[in-house]
């Protein structure tokens, strides 16, 4: 029982590892079909075909009889084996010496191709082949006609890739593949690849859109119907040629183009371009339009900012024009400057319009190189010094940039260095802005106070006063045309005085006084009146005459 039980066991485990052995062993799927030429032997018997995975050793036999055509099968694909073949007689005698041997892999096999199709009139078209026993230097040949293979690339013994181009005049329909090996051994997948007729149709354009609009770009974005390539044609409006961006050639159906080095605050007009696989473009028609958004330019007189003492604001009488005829400062003797903790400061409260870069533009005065600049800061960033280009003249000077949100900020332009001025400030997004803009006085001064005092015969002082800085003249003469003028007293005051001489004496006399301030503007007074004094009496009365006594009656 025993005996019986330890025979059961082997079989079992025999049969167990037999199991192993085939589950683990290659796949034996491939053949090898082999022909030679028949031995002259009146008693020839048959043939044995001998064959193995090395060149001169031949492990496997297999007797195929009286033949000169046997299939190998059950190789393993991808294998290189080495065939031999010897003849035995009735008598069981073998040929004393192998054959010639021949060596190789199992034939081709074709399985399965991407794309399964394409249509006519297709070129460069790369076709991916899946298979077994692809060997390099293997051709391509698809049945029918109008397929021409470009080239062939073996990429491993499983897959290899064929480049085709398809003639407008090749039959539609399915096609044989077949892959042949150096050796001209040969496998045919059958009915694998389809032609299909050429696509003459366009693309589908919808859903034409542009976003993401700034200053300087736009993004435009499309769909199509089927995979197609990208590319857009733009232009000012009003100008005639457009241009047209880089051709994406990505076959996409949904399509995003960004443009770019567009110019802020100006309406554009575009189409966009897309051609399928088989070339076919479809335009968008009429254009689509979209203007550029205009650059931000945040305006404010540095006087209308919060001051905090000792900075205050003065007007412009003793220096050239500022805006508004005011500017800050910080008065000799007054500031000081804490290591960029100035106490004296100007904070303007600003409104960003858009998210972006900003630049600062301060309209300065500086008199001399140590009295030329401020702090700055942009919503308690760090303090640095924005200093006057230019000494002696009101001109723009460049501050620092910064990165805002769209919204409310805090500009602060600290003391620094007493008596520099600041008159206009500019925050901007525009990049390529440098501010021009000079103040025009088109205000004139106000006359008041006018009188005539030190009345003569011949001469009077006419006297008045303006509201700002202005130049004296008057008009004179006995009626309202007056007839006479002082020259210019060009002295630019607010208290004026000019003299009249040469005047008769006891006459009204009309006048009027005449101001022009720095910005070139007149202003005459209203018509006032003085009499000049009459002349001194100098002339003696008559010589008495008839002298004689009042007392002769008795």
């Amino acid at each position: 029982m025993s005996r019986y039980l330890t025979k059961q066991f082997l079989a079992a485990l025999l049969l167990t590892a037999g199991a192993l052995l085939v589950a683990v062993s290659p796949a034996m799927a491939g053949s090898v079909t082999l022909n030679w030429d028949p031995v002259a032997d009146a008693d020839l018997s048959g043939y044995k075909v001998y064959y193995g995975i090395s060149s001169g050793t031949y492990p496997n036999v297999v007797d195929v009889g009286k033949v000169t055509s046997t299939t190998i099968n059950n190789l393993t694909d991808c294998q290189l084996y080495y065939f031999a073949v010897k003849a035995y007689d009735q008598a069981g005698n073998l040929s004393t010496a192998f054959s010639n041997e021949l060596s190789g892999m199992p034939k081709p096999t074709v399985t399965a191709v991407n794309p399964l199709s394409a249509a006519q009139n297709t070129s460069n078209l790369n076709l991916t082949l899946t298979g077994t026993n692809f060997r390099t230097g293997a051709t391509v040949a698809l049945s029918g006609t109008g397929i021409t293979v470009n080239s062939v690339s073996v990429g491993s013994c499983t897959s290899l890739t064929a480049n085709v181009t398809i003639a407008s005049s090749a039959v539609a329909g399915a096609r044989d593949i077949t892959v042949r090996n150096t050796d001209l051994s040969s496998g045919t997948g059958t009915g694998l690849f389809t032609v299909t007729l050429a696509d003459t149709t366009p693309p589908t354009l919808s859903a034409i859109a542009s976003s993401g609009i700034s200053t300087t770009g736009a993004t435009i974005t499309w769909t199509t119907n089927e995979p197609a390539d990208s590319k857009v044609a733009y232009r000012v409006q009003g100008v005639s040629s457009y241009t047209t961006t880089a051709l994406n050639a990505s076959l996409v159906t949904s399509h995003s183009v960004s443009l770019s080095s567009l110019t802020g605050g100006t309406p554009y007009e575009y189409h966009v371009i897309s051609a399928d696989a088989a070339g076919n473009i479809a335009t968008s028609s009429p254009d689509n339009t979209f203007a550029t958004r205009s650059y931000d330019y945040v305006t404010v007189e540095a006087e209308s900012c919060t001051l905090a003492s000792p900075m205050v604001a003065h007007n412009d009488f003793d220096t050239p024009l500022a805006f508004s005829g005011n500017y800050i400062w910080t008065p000799a003797g007054t500031g000081t400057n804490t290591n960029g903790n100035p106490t004296a400061k100007a904070t303007c409260n600003l409104t960003a319009a858009n998210a972006g870069s900003y630049t600062l533009w301060v309209r300065m005065y500086a008199a001399t190189a140590n009295n030329d600049s401020f702090w700055q800061s942009m919503d308690s960033s760090t303090k640095t010094a924005l200093t006057a280009g230019n000494l002696g003249v009101w001109a723009w000077t460049k501050g620092a940039s910064w990165s805002l949100t769209a919204g409310a900020h805090s500009l602060v332009l600290g003391h620094r260095d007493e008596q520099t001025r600041a008159d206009q400030i500019i925050l901007t997004d525009d990049p390529n802005f440098t501010p021009t803009a000079i103040p025009t006085d088109a205000t004139p001064a106000v006359i008041s106070a006018v009188a005539a005092g030190g009345v003569t015969t011949t001469g009077a002082t006419i006297t008045w006063t303006t509201n700002e800085p202005a130049n004296s003249q008057v008009e004179f003469g006995t009626t309202t045309s007056y007839g006479s003028t002082t020259p210019v007293d060009a002295s630019l005051l607010l208290s004026h005085s000019v003299a009249l001489s040469g005047l008769q004496p006891a006459t009204t006399y009309h006048y009027r006084a005449v101001s022009v301030d720095r910005g070139g503007n007149v202003t005459r007074s209203t018509d006032f009146t003085f009499v000049t004094a009459a002349p001194a009496d100098t002339t003696p009365p008559a010589n008495v005459q008839n002298l004689r006594r009042g007392d002769t009656t008795p």
